[in-house]
Protein backbone atom coordinates (compact mmCIF):
# COMPACT_ATOMS: atom_id res chain seq x y z
CA UNK A 1 0.00 0.00 0.00
CA UNK A 2 1.36 3.43 -0.94
CA UNK A 3 1.28 5.76 2.02
CA UNK A 4 -0.39 9.11 1.17
CA UNK A 5 1.46 12.35 1.78
CA UNK A 6 0.53 13.61 5.23
CA UNK A 7 0.67 17.11 6.60
CA UNK A 8 1.10 16.63 10.36
CA UNK A 9 1.64 13.70 12.71
CA UNK A 10 0.93 13.19 16.40
CA UNK A 11 1.86 10.40 18.78
CA UNK A 12 -1.06 8.50 20.30
CA UNK A 13 -1.43 6.29 23.34
CA UNK A 14 -2.86 3.57 21.11
CA UNK A 15 -0.92 0.33 20.60
CA UNK A 16 -0.68 -1.20 17.15
CA UNK A 17 -3.09 -4.16 16.91
CA UNK A 18 -0.48 -6.19 15.04
CA UNK A 19 2.73 -5.53 16.97
CA UNK A 20 1.80 -3.41 20.03
CA UNK A 21 4.14 -0.61 18.93
CA UNK A 22 2.90 2.93 19.47
CA UNK A 23 0.69 4.32 16.73
CA UNK A 24 1.13 7.77 15.28
CA UNK A 25 -1.82 9.65 13.80
CA UNK A 26 -1.06 11.39 10.54
CA UNK A 27 -3.47 14.00 9.25
CA UNK A 28 -3.73 14.57 5.52
CA UNK A 29 -4.65 17.75 3.71
CA UNK A 30 -8.35 16.81 3.42
CA UNK A 31 -8.81 15.76 7.04
CA UNK A 32 -8.11 12.08 6.43
CA UNK A 33 -6.36 10.32 9.28
CA UNK A 34 -4.01 7.37 8.96
CA UNK A 35 -2.53 5.54 11.92
CA UNK A 36 0.86 3.88 11.55
CA UNK A 37 3.51 2.31 13.74
CA UNK A 38 7.29 2.34 13.42
CA UNK A 39 7.25 -1.15 11.86
CA UNK A 40 5.02 0.07 9.05
CA UNK A 41 1.57 -1.26 9.90
CA UNK A 42 -0.96 1.33 8.74
CA UNK A 43 -4.69 1.75 9.34
CA UNK A 44 -7.48 4.07 8.36
CA UNK A 45 -9.88 5.02 11.18
CA UNK A 46 -12.25 2.24 10.15
CA UNK A 47 -9.49 -0.35 9.83
CA UNK A 48 -8.11 0.60 13.24
CA UNK A 49 -11.56 0.29 14.79
CA UNK A 50 -12.06 -3.17 13.28
CA UNK A 51 -8.56 -4.32 14.26
CA UNK A 52 -9.03 -3.14 17.86
CA UNK A 53 -12.42 -4.86 18.10
CA UNK A 54 -10.76 -8.08 16.92
CA UNK A 55 -7.92 -7.62 19.38
CA UNK A 56 -10.42 -7.12 22.20
CA UNK A 57 -12.36 -10.26 21.29
CA UNK A 58 -9.18 -12.38 21.11
CA UNK A 59 -8.04 -11.02 24.47
CA UNK A 60 -11.37 -11.76 26.14
CA UNK A 61 -11.41 -15.32 24.74
CA UNK A 62 -7.84 -15.72 25.98
CA UNK A 63 -8.94 -14.61 29.46
CA UNK A 64 -11.80 -17.12 29.32
CA UNK A 65 -9.39 -19.93 28.39
CA UNK A 66 -6.98 -18.94 31.16
CA UNK A 67 -9.79 -18.98 33.74
CA UNK A 68 -10.79 -22.45 32.53
CA UNK A 69 -7.19 -23.64 32.86
CA UNK A 70 -7.04 -22.23 36.37
CA UNK A 71 -10.32 -24.00 37.19
CA UNK A 72 -8.81 -27.30 36.01
CA UNK A 73 -5.72 -26.75 38.19
CA UNK A 74 -7.82 -26.00 41.28
CA UNK A 75 -10.08 -28.98 40.56
CA UNK A 76 -6.95 -31.18 40.70
CA UNK A 77 -6.34 -29.92 44.27
CA UNK A 78 -9.83 -30.82 45.42
CA UNK A 79 -9.79 -33.80 47.79
CA UNK A 80 -5.99 -34.14 47.63
CA UNK A 81 -3.26 -32.82 49.89
CA UNK A 82 -2.20 -29.44 48.50
CA UNK A 83 -1.59 -27.09 51.40
CA UNK A 84 -4.79 -25.23 50.46
CA UNK A 85 -7.87 -25.65 52.61
CA UNK A 86 -10.82 -27.38 50.92
CA UNK A 87 -13.06 -24.38 51.70
CA UNK A 88 -10.56 -22.06 50.00
CA UNK A 89 -10.41 -24.34 46.96
CA UNK A 90 -14.20 -24.40 46.71
CA UNK A 91 -14.45 -20.60 47.10
CA UNK A 92 -11.83 -20.09 44.38
CA UNK A 93 -13.61 -22.50 42.02
CA UNK A 94 -16.85 -20.60 42.53
CA UNK A 95 -15.07 -17.28 41.99
CA UNK A 96 -13.48 -18.55 38.77
CA UNK A 97 -16.90 -19.68 37.51
CA UNK A 98 -18.36 -16.23 38.26
CA UNK A 99 -15.46 -14.51 36.49
CA UNK A 100 -15.81 -16.76 33.43
CA UNK A 101 -19.52 -15.98 33.25
CA UNK A 102 -18.82 -12.24 33.44
CA UNK A 103 -16.17 -12.35 30.71
CA UNK A 104 -18.43 -14.44 28.46
CA UNK A 105 -21.26 -11.95 29.04
CA UNK A 106 -18.92 -9.14 27.96
CA UNK A 107 -17.99 -11.09 24.81
CA UNK A 108 -21.64 -11.72 23.95
CA UNK A 109 -22.69 -8.14 24.69
CA UNK A 110 -19.82 -6.74 22.63
CA UNK A 111 -20.52 -9.09 19.71
CA UNK A 112 -24.18 -8.08 19.66
CA UNK A 113 -23.27 -4.37 19.72
CA UNK A 114 -20.86 -4.82 16.79
CA UNK A 115 -23.42 -6.76 14.77
CA UNK A 116 -26.05 -4.11 15.46
CA UNK A 117 -23.69 -1.30 14.45
CA UNK A 118 -22.90 -3.07 11.16
CA UNK A 119 -26.59 -3.29 10.29
CA UNK A 120 -27.45 0.33 11.00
Amino acid sequence: MIKPIMMTAEATNIGCPDCAGALQAEYGPHGHIQFSCSVGHAYSKEELYQAKEGELERTLWSATALLEHLRIVFALFKGRPSGIAEDDIQRRLQQIDRHKAKVRAIIEETSLAIMKARHE
